[in-house]
């Protein structure tokens, strides 16, 4: 039996991209880490949205409209790792940290 041959596109189109405002996202860090009840977002003056994703990447916890210096409730989680995906007002990624939940 023959196997048939593999179409390849030969002419792909560019991907138009939307142009983004670069920024220092170095300094932004995710405190206390490890955290049992409550975490902090230090230097996220742009971050207006966060999500929580566990290991399998299923969002656990949302918050939006946060303010710079609010404390984020983290006390249901579990115990375990988890992706914090910070996002500004557009919800655009602007970093995700790993969260250590005690």
């Amino acid at each position: 039996m023959a196997i048939p041959p593999i179409e390849t596109n030969s002419n792909p189109k560019p991907i138009q991209t939307e142009s983004i405002t670069s920024f220092d996202n170095g300094n932004i860090r995710l405190f206390p880490n490890p955290a049992s009840d409550y975490i902090r977002i230090a230097n996220g003056d742009r971050i207006k949205n966060v999500l929580v994703i566990n290991i399998v990447g299923k969002t656990v916890l949302s918050f939006q409209n946060i303010d710079a210096s609010e404390k984020l409730d983290i006390s249901n989680l579990n115990a375990g790792l988890y992706l914090v995906k910070l996002m500004d007002e557009n919800n655009r990624n602007i970093k995700t940290l790993r969260l250590s939940k005690r």
